[in-house]
């Protein structure tokens, strides 16, 4: 941003030294115009810088041909702390307006300082654009009303008025897009890596699938989950969507987040579901998976018992396979750690964890608890044997560790 020339052409707003004596007078004494002026093709513009609470005799507007604000055609500086101001333009035209305020009066353009453009109303707003102002011969528009919308912070960015740089919103924004579906209970999460290990951010969608998340500027992986079950994690049932990804078979796309920006249009396209068995899937198998599977399920009961704890964000998992990587089944407990299991027969390792401090990953003081033993931290669970004859039976899941 180049710096206020406080030293612009004082000729052209000579007239404003008697607009003291003539406020109450017609709207042309008001912008500094004594008499009509003698050149009936002059043209005058005016109106008003407008930022509460600042001296705006330090501001200068100017008026460019393009709007790029790169072909200067004329400017000047204000004589009143009210703001108004009036230029003659000896050309007709299409102007573009912009106003600085020198509100620290060094001469330069620097931090504090505000600008603002002809037909901005909101800076963050990135759908506005400066309005064009169209001038005609003998034409005298004097409501060109100009509203201090950005300063300029210590690292010589514009901002919004009003917030810090603490302040400026920086993150994604999009749409989860599944015809014909709504999304009721539907969660975004943002990684660091492509192999989901490291969760940075989440947020909820609305039910009509847009979704805004906050986060500091970098690259980041997103995965949509239709959280059928409330676990607040991607499990079996659940529908999902990655960034990037259109059909299975495909890579995750990272999406680039930069400082003091939102990353806009990032939509994700639903396209698979995780299975009874424990496995992503396309919709369509998901379905037939589901079909197979879910009449032949046994209900099993238990408690999950940590005494002294809050267990309102309790979980049970149910894995297959020994190294736990996916549950084959995962419920939530009610706040008092009672539970149900719906498995298809077979054996199972059972896990269960308090997500203490609810910020939905292991983190200090979260507990752990499995199946069939003493000490989670150093035992692998117990095999739970599910058969016809397990309807009903109950399983307690003491949790035995904590997380440091």
């Amino acid at each position: 941003m180049r710096q206020i020339q406080l030293n612009l052409r004082l000729v052209i707003f000579s007239f404003l030294l008697i607009v003291v004596s003539l406020m109450a007078l017609s709207p042309s004494a008001i912008y500094g115009q004594e008499k009509e002026p003698t050149n009936k093709d002059e043209i005058w513009l005016g109106g008003k810088i407008i930022w509460p609470g600042h001296d705006l005799s330090k501001a200068t507007v100017e008026v460019y041909r393009d709007k790029k604000f790169i072909d200067l055609y004329t400017s000047g500086i204000l004589l009143k702390a009210e703001g108004i101001y009036s230029l003659t333009i000896e050309e007709p035209g299409t102007y573009y307006i912009v106003a600085f305020v020198d509100d620290n009066d060094n001469s330069r353009f620097d931090a504090g300082d505000g600008m603002g453009m002809y037909g901005v109303t909101k800076w963050a707003d990135a759908a506005q654009n400066p309005s064009p102002v169209q001038l005609e011969s003998g034409a005298n528009l004097l409501d060109v009303d100009i509203r201090i919308t950005a300063v300029a912070d210590d690292k010589g960015r514009m901002i919004p008025v009003g917030l810090s740089e603490s302040d400026i919103v920086t993150g994604i924004s999009g749409k989860l897009i599944w015809p014909e579906h709504k999304f009721p209970n539907a969660i975004l999460f943002a990684y660091s890596d492509p192999s989901w290990n490291n969760r940075i951010a989440q947020t909820s969608v609305k039910e009509t699938g847009e979704y805004e998340l906050a986060l500091p500027a970098g690259r980041y992986y997103l995965l949509a989950v239709i959280d059928q079950n409330k676990t607040n994690l991607l499990d079996a049932g659940d529908e999902f969507g990655i960034w990037g990804i259109t059909r299975f078979g495909m890579f995750p796309k990272a999406v680039e987040v930069n400082k003091g920006s939102i990353t806009k249009d990032r939509n994700i396209l639903i396209i698979g579901q995780m299975g009874i068995s424990g496995k992503p899937l396309p919709l369509q198998e998901a379905e037939e998976e589901k079909t197979i599977v879910l009449g032949n399920r046994i209900p099993l009961s238990g408690n999950v018992i940590w005494p002294a704890h809050d267990l309102s964000f309790a979980i049970v998992q149910a894995y297959t396979d020994p190294t736990m990587t996916v549950a084959t089944v995962q419920v939530k407990t009610d706040d008092k750690g009672r539970f149900q299991l719906l498995l298809p027969p077979g054996e199972y390792y059972v896990m269960a964890g308090v997500d203490a401090d609810g910020d939905g990953k292991y983190t200090s003081g979260d507990g752990i608890g499995a199946y069939g033993v003493a000490n989670a931290a150093e035992q692998m669970p117990k095999k739970l044997t599910v058969t016809a004859d397990s309807q009903n039976q109950e399983i307690n899941l003491l949790i035995t560790a904590e997380f440091d």
